[in-house]
């Protein structure tokens, strides 16, 4: 994940709350920011152009915390309230403009593969819903791709169980309803622990 032009790695699996930042002068890794209580072990992050780096979700105590910053520095000050409940495994996306952040699916201790989706825009005080996916996902790839014409899809990839070749998209503008399409690679998707971002659909097949 990067904050500007800079790699940073965040968060891990042994309460880690720390990013560790490459310094491409020296050719290594530095000990970075803290990022307080919250370690966002396995949960998602996104890039947006007017929130910087957004992270959401966690192993444990703090799966409900977003986290952000535009200078790799200060984590204590962002704008995004927390999502509505601890989550895991979930996914990021934002849109090109930078005005909305996206979060889908997850696991948590009621549903191991959620099919929620939420929205936040600037100067709301909670994220609120959009149409629930086809399938529950967790584990799974996303991201938001703009067609010729100049429309924003949100679209979704892979997960496990029935999701795993599956793909769903979600038009930006209407924001009714997911349309499930082929998956064009033709791989059993399961994301552990990779992380699909689509630059373009022009390889999607949707009906």
């Amino acid at each position: 994940m990067y904050v500007g032009n800079v790699p940073h790695v965040c968060g891990g699996v042994r309460n880690e709350n720390h990013c560790q930042v490459y310094d491409a002068a020296t050719d290594s890794w530095q000990l970075g920011s803290s990022m307080g209580p919250k370690n966002h072990s396995v949960g998602g992050y996104t890039k947006s152009s007017d929130f910087g780096l957004v992270l959401a979700g966690d192993y444990g105590l703090y799966g409900e915390a977003v986290s952000s910053t535009t200078d790799g520095s200060d984590f204590s000050r962002s704008p995004i309230p927390d999502l509505p409940g601890r989550t895991m495994f979930n996914c990021l996306a934002s849109s090109p403009d930078g005005g909305r952040v996206f979060n889908m699916g997850g696991s948590n201790l009621v549903n191991n593969q959620d099919h929620s989706a939420y929205v936040w825009r600037p100067g709301q005080y909670s994220w609120y819903s959009l149409p629930n996916m086809t399938y529950g996902r967790e584990g799974f790839g996303c991201g938001v791709v703009t067609d010729p014409n100049g429309k924003s899809f949100l679209v979704v990839a892979g997960g496990n169980a029935e999701a795993r070749t599956s793909t769903e998209m979600l038009d930006l503008d209407a924001m009714e309803q997911w349309v499930e399409g082929e998956n064009p690679i033709g791989l059993v998707m399961v994301c552990y622990p990779v992380i699909y971002v689509f630059s373009d659909c022009s390889g999607l097949s949707f009906s």
